[in-house]
């Protein structure tokens, strides 16, 4: 191990950072299992994952098109991926790209960080600061979420 006063770094300022470094819990792997342990409610109510939602879960493939009505989980969905990635894969940048800034707001706010990330005893030890920063949200394990719109321009 090489000393941090190799670098020229002070070690009371290395044993400080060392001694502020909360450990971040061991996430399961499978997106599935995750829900269960990690966020088994979403807005306060139990989760159940339906038969279609298992195949919409387990699908790897980047690009997903998901038609819907309203209240079927599509914003649920979402978050779960979101947070899923940011805290299973350390270093990780995901973006959600929506039409406007309302709904940008509602969306960072109300589903990913109160419902997410503020909902679950787990999630709650991840972010790096507080919630309420529409936008972005920086996790301890260095991912980030940026939570953006497109302003009428297509997204490529």
């Amino acid at each position: 191990m090489i000393m941090p006063e190799v670098w020229g770094i002070p070690d009371r300022y290395f044993k400080k950072d060392l001694a502020n470094r909360e450990e971040l819990p061991k996430l399961p792997t499978d997106v599935l299992d995750w829900i269960r342990e990690v966020r088994p409610k979403a807005e306060g109510k139990k989760r159940v994952i339906m038969p279609p939602w298992r195949d919409i879960y387990n699908d790897n493939f980047n690009n997903k098109f998901i038609l819907g009505g309203r209240q079927i989980f599509k914003s649920t969905y979402t978050t779960d991926v979101l947070a899923f990635e940011a805290t299973t894969r350390r270093n990780s940048q995901l973006v959600y790209v929506t039409y406007d800034d309302i709904n940008k707001a509602g969306f960072s706010r109300q589903k990913l960080q109160i419902g997410t990330f503020d909902g679950s005893d787990i999630l709650k030890k991840f972010p790096r600061n507080r919630l309420g920063n529409v936008g972005e949200i920086s996790l301890k394990n260095n991912s980030t979420i940026y939570v953006t719109t497109d302003h009428g321009h297509a997204v490529l």
